[in-house]
């Protein structure tokens, strides 16, 4: 991911950019297969928590991923806008 985004970034000021990855996990002697999100959103103008949460829902809607839930944080970052 940070090999895209250091590509991409010279080029434009807003992007999404959303990974999905396989991850192995030994655990209590058995191997767990997990999935790992993670993404990197840059914007020229001011985006709310809010706003991130519609762009991750839809883009678990549209490659079908119907079985997820956002938790409202009950802490904020100082960057953060509410």
């Amino acid at each position: 991911m940070m090999i895209s985004l250091e590509k991409n970034i010279r080029q434009t000021k807003s992007m999404k950019l959303f990974e999905f990855e396989k991850v192995f996990n030994l655990k209590n002697n058995k191997v767990e297969e997990n999935y790992n999100f993670a993404g990197v959103v840059l914007s020229d103008k001011d985006l709310v928590y809010y706003d991130l949460q519609k762009v991750i829902a839809d883009l678990f809607k549209k490659i079908q991923i119907d079985n997820f839930m956002f938790s409202n944080p009950k802490y904020f970052p100082t960057f953060a806008h509410k």
